[in-house]
């Protein structure tokens, strides 16, 4: 909250998607829309593959802007809904504020650029 009471950021994931995230959290996409809402707040979902190779959802963010302060938040935040567990790997794009909060939050956790991966396959 703000010194308005309005809210900041926001993380949701339900019961299911903690349960997939145990199963299926291994590779974890983290990926940011911006400006795409009538808020203007980035919305953030975390997504992976499932077994029968759909796309699952483990949760999803509204963040009040791209820097580094709400990504680190929500990183912390996603660890705390899924027990801890850390993925083993993580896709994002290019982004310089998302690369530093996963490096300070799972400084373990390689990260895999979605660029690189769509140039390797054209």
């Amino acid at each position: 909250m703000d010194e308005c009471n309005h809210i900041q950021n926001y993380f949701w994931a339900d019961t299911r998607s903690r349960v997939a995230y145990q199963y299926f959290g291994d590779v974890v996409t983290f990926d940011s829309t911006y400006l795409t809402n009538c808020y203007g707040m980035p919305f953030v979902p975390f997504t992976g593959i499932n077994h029968h190779f759909y796309s699952i959802m483990f949760g999803c963010a509204l963040l009040v802007n791209e820097t580094a302060e709400p990504y680190i938040w929500l990183l912390k935040t996603l660890l705390k809904a899924m027990g801890g567990c850390a993925p083993l790997t993580i896709i994002t794009d290019d982004d310089k504020s998302m690369a530093k909060a996963i490096s300070e939050v799972l400084p373990k956790t390689p990260i895999t650029c979605i660029c690189g991966i769509f140039c390797k396959s054209f």
